[in-house]
């Protein structure tokens, strides 16, 4: 269902395009709520490479499953988390979107920090960049993992960490990450 790169079509092997499937596991290894964690690894995807994507990067992605969740709880994580990593200067915004994992779910915005979110190269014109994607999770993911949804609810978030380094650093464009340029290396 998503674009990404088969190292062999007869086996179906893919690239994973997103490290959502430690959701399940984390919940069939944890059995129980509360369930808590916090997981990085690398994703593939075709995307284009621009000052904002790159078809390889690093996730981390959260999961939270406990009694009486709500969106609430998750857009204040979020908040907290961007606030105290960018400043309290950035704004936040959070805009409705389709994971298939999550209901609802959102895409998670912040304010250029590049120009201020009046409009420049890196956030494409519009003042905001696109974290990552977060959502409630669905139901019946929770059901899957064991875990009854009558009970409890959980939130979900993913984030590439180059771009929330760009976003920190102010850096305009994440494919200095892979360039190896000593000059741009040297200023960390």
């Amino acid at each position: 269902m998503q674009d990404t790169f088969f190292l062999d079509e007869s086996e179906n092997l893919v690239l994973r395009t997103h490290t959502s499937p430690m959701q399940i596991r984390a919940m069939e290894r944890l059995k129980q709520p509360p369930i808590y964690v916090i997981v990085p690894g690398r994703v593939y995807r075709r995307d284009a490479s621009d000052p904002s994507h790159n078809p390889t990067f690093m996730q981390l992605e959260g999961l939270a499953v406990d009694e009486g969740l709500t969106v609430g709880d998750l857009k204040g994580t979020l908040t907290y988390m961007c606030q105290s990593l960018f400043g309290p200067e950035r704004r936040i915004r959070m805009r409705p979107h389709n994971f298939s994992y999550t209901e609802p779910s959102f895409e998670f915005d912040s304010s250029c920090g590049i120009c201020g979110g009046a409009g420049c190269r890196f956030c494409g014109g519009d003042g905001w960049l696109e974290i990552g994607g977060c959502g409630m999770v669905h139901p019946t993911v929770l059901r899957n993992g064991g875990i009854d949804p009558e009970r409890y609810s959980g939130y979900a978030w993913g984030f590439g960490i180059e771009r929330m380094a760009a976003l920190k650093y102010n850096v305009p464009d994440i494919r200095y990450f892979y360039e190896n340029d000593v000059r741009f290396l040297e200023t960390f």
